[in-house]
């Protein structure tokens, strides 16, 4: 089997204590390599607001959908609810993010979606494009990293920060260079 591991959890992976390691590396194990999107509902929600595709409204419609979303299945429902309460999360720490001169588009309309790194496959998925508004060229990158269990601290964000840098340098700069300050990692 083809060794994987995506970005964020690489950036956790290098920071993490001894235990944490053989946890993340047992999980990915039995995950068979990318860990399972369980946030696929806030992620989808946040970047089509941040894009432009919804409005401020629609994503708190959207937040309190999925907080209040109700299944038989314990599962899918403590999905929804967490991915509501995300983006209620994100609403109360948009203002902090500042993209200047950039066009944001949803990086799922982008091709490249790994580098290899020492032989391991790292899934390097920006959640979202920054584009220059000057040249029209990729100049940066927003990536989400949601969890319940562990945070990124300041050093796992700067390692997931420079994945996300080198994949783009190597798949998207054709010529022009990544501003370090335009690949955002939103814990």
């Amino acid at each position: 089997m083809e060794p994987k591991i995506t970005a964020n959890k690489l950036g956790e992976y290098l920071t993490a204590s001894a235990r944490r390691r053989r946890s993340i590396i047992k999980t990915l194990q039995e995950e068979g390599g990318f860990a399972a999107m369980h946030y696929t509902d806030a992620r989808n929600a946040i970047c089509d607001y941040l894009s432009g595709n919804i409005s401020s409204k629609q994503l708190l419609e959207k937040s309190n959908e999925l907080k209040n979303y109700v299944s038989d299945n314990n599962f899918t429902q403590s999905t929804k609810n967490a991915s509501g309460a995300a983006i209620e999360d994100f609403i109360d720490l948009e203002d902090e993010i500042v993209v200047k001169n950039c066009i944001i588009k949803k990086g799922s309309e982008f091709q490249e979606n790994s580098i290899e790194v020492s032989g391991v496959k790292v899934g390097a998925k920006p959640d979202l494009m920054l584009i220059s508004a000057e040249t029209e060229e990729v100049v940066g990158c927003i990536k989400f990293h949601f969890s319940q269990s562990a945070s990124l601290d300041k050093d796992a964000a700067e390692y997931t920060a420079t994945i996300m840098k080198k994949h783009l340098e190597d798949n998207y700069a054709s010529g022009n260079k990544i501003d370090p300050k335009k690949v955002l990692i939103i814990d």
